[in-house]
């Protein structure tokens, strides 16, 4: 019973979100509603805006104060309408429809026993964890959340050393090795601590995991089997949905029949400075900062809004250009959508053929504003090819109202599956939101990972994925798998960090073996030629013997 509750409530603002995509037009009271939730909406959208431009002109400090206030009190008021909205709306009151109210009706869902659900309930006296897979159900006792926590942030403090290392060139030299030890202890400790108890069970099962709190962030495939000195990653798939009410939900979606030639949509390599090397000429006002060459890992989440306000832009990623190439090349051809440059625009990204894709995959910033998570978002194209501004921010209530048939998101940035925690609901972030679009699941990343690093990551994985025919959770780990094999990228800071959130054994409808009809029908011309030119000889042979 504390299971399913605990489940019920996780869910309850995701499942709300998801009804809301798809709402309809009512009339009357909600129907004012929903016209005043549309307009703070775009209030807000314009606000955040304007907010970039005073920022980056470096004007007008007592206007820009007054613009947060504004956005502040709209977003009170947004917020008030959407709690309405869920109360009033039907059609908003989906939980109890997605809530599984039986312990059958979850293990029905696992589907096969190589599935274990591993549920973290963390409280102040003690936690819990219940291990559940189709044919059977155990709960476990825990320690309290500050133990557990803490534990959790230590190791993602050691997990990101690198990161921190280049984000700041003043900090001393890293030691990696004892970095990378320190690491491993809070890993074998925190191990311990969650997966002791059910180490005897843990095989090589698919394990799907539903975390909270500071757990959320960790990077669970680099943990080591308790007892061991081997990393999960290498004796298990590891996927996570922000609850199994959720997964539900997303199963539950209308499937449309997936067209093989729209495999993907790929925007990258966005163009945030008129200093690019790509704009032809001036035209950006002197507030907008050059772009530096040369770097290997993106700004943080924080950083980047901090950047935009502060009159500086994000630092183009060096290698997002060769991801798009490499799904290029890993998906037959004629089925892919490529943006690159001044076309990874917010117009290409919020056009309605990009929902038509099996996958979308974003190479460029993610941000997420703790202040006001609402103006969180994407960063896109923001300068044209003259160097004028033009919108290059797509935030939350964008990514909200895209109308996606995706089986997978890629977010290929720094930090894009952070977000607020909310209390028993999980982070509210892009992963968050691009799953509310109605994309079936979302490869986002937990820190900050290297440039050359993600490419490489995601060149296998989509190898695996489009050319193997592997679902996203396997494709995911066989990409890791061949990072760690690699002595450049075999540390857990480059290739832990990107985890799949939501679906995590569908596939991607492709069409193999095109080359198999053009093939046998060549070796079938050669096979008959052959046999034509034995025969010819044959009788050449007999004729000539005759006549001896």
């Amino acid at each position: 019973d504390a299971f399913l509750l605990n489940d019920k409530n996780r869910a309850g603002l995701m499942l709300d979100l998801l009804a809301e995509a798809q709402a309809d037009r009512h009339e009357g009271a909600i129907g004012k509603l929903q016209d005043r939730e549309r307009e703070l909406r775009g209030y807000l959208t314009s606000l955040a805006r304007y907010e970039m431009e005073l920022s980056l002109n470096k004007k007008g400090s007592a206007e820009l104060v007054e613009v947060n206030t504004q956005i502040a009190q709209l977003s009170s008021e947004y917020q008030e309408v959407q709690a309405q909205l869920r109360e009033h709306m039907p059609n908003r009151a989906s939980l109890d429809r997605f809530t599984p109210n039986g312990l059958d009706q979850v293990q029905n869902e696992l589907r096969n026993t190589d599935t274990l659900l591993l549920d973290f309930d963390l409280g102040d006296e003690r936690s819990y964890l219940w291990a559940v897979t189709a044919t059977s159900f155990h709960s476990y006792e825990l320690p309290p959340r500050k133990i557990i926590e803490d534990a959790a942030t230590e190791l993602y403090k050691f997990g990101i050393a690198r990161q921190e290392q280049n984000d700041d060139a003043s900090t001393p030299p890293l030691d990696v090795a004892a970095s990378d030890h320190l690491f491993d202890e809070k890993a074998i400790a925190l191990s311990n601590m969650l997966f002791g108890p059910i180490a005897q069970e843990l095989g090589n099962k698919k394990l799907l995991i539903v975390a909270e709190g500071a757990l959320q962030y960790v990077p669970f495939e680099a943990l080591p089997v308790p007892g061991t000195q081997t990393r999960l990653i290498n004796t298990n798939e590891i996927d996570r949905t922000p609850s199994l009410s959720t997964l539900v939900a997303i199963r539950a979606e209308n499937k449309r029949v997936a067209s093989p030639d729209k495999i993907a949509a790929v925007i990258a390599d966005p163009v945030f400075s008129k200093s690019d090397e790509r704009v032809q000429s001036g035209g950006l006002s002197e507030g907008i900062a050059s772009t530096a060459k040369g770097q290997n890992s993106s700004e943080s989440a924080e950083q980047d809004v901090r950047n935009l306000r502060g009159g500086k832009v994000p630092q183009r990623l060096t290698h997002a250009a060769e991801e798009a190439d490499a799904i290029l090349a890993a998906a037959p051809r004629g089925t892919t959508m490529i943006a690159k440059g001044f076309d990874a625009t917010y117009e290409t990204a919020t056009n309605p053929s990009v929902g038509q894709y099996q996958i979308v995959h974003f190479a460029t910033h993610g941000f997420f504003d703790r202040e006001h998570p609402e103006l969180s978002g994407i960063v896109l194209t923001m300068v044209d090819r003259n160097g004028f501004e033009k919108n290059g921010l797509m935030p939350l209530h964008d990514i909200y109202n895209l109308n996606l048939s995706a089986e997978l998101t890629v977010l290929s940035a720094c930090q894009t599956a952070l977000g607020k925690d909310m209390s028993g609901e999980g982070l509210v972030g892009l992963t968050h939101s691009f799953i509310s679009a109605g994309s079936k699941s979302v490869v986002a990343s937990l820190w900050k990972v290297d440039d050359r690093a993600t490419t490489a990551l995601m060149t296998e994985f989509y190898k695996a994925l489009l050319q193997d025919g592997m679902t996203t959770g396997a494709a995911l780990r066989t990409a890791k798998l061949k990072m760690m094999q690699d002595k450049r990228w075999s540390a857990p800071y480059y290739w832990a960090g990107f985890i799949l959130q939501g679906e995590y054994n569908n596939h991607i409808n492709v069409k193999r073996h095109t080359w198999f009809v053009p093939v046998v029908l060549l070796l079938s011309v050669v096979l008959i030629s052959s046999g034509v030119i034995f025969v010819q000889r044959r009788r050449r042979r007999s004729f000539a013997a005759r006549r001896l």
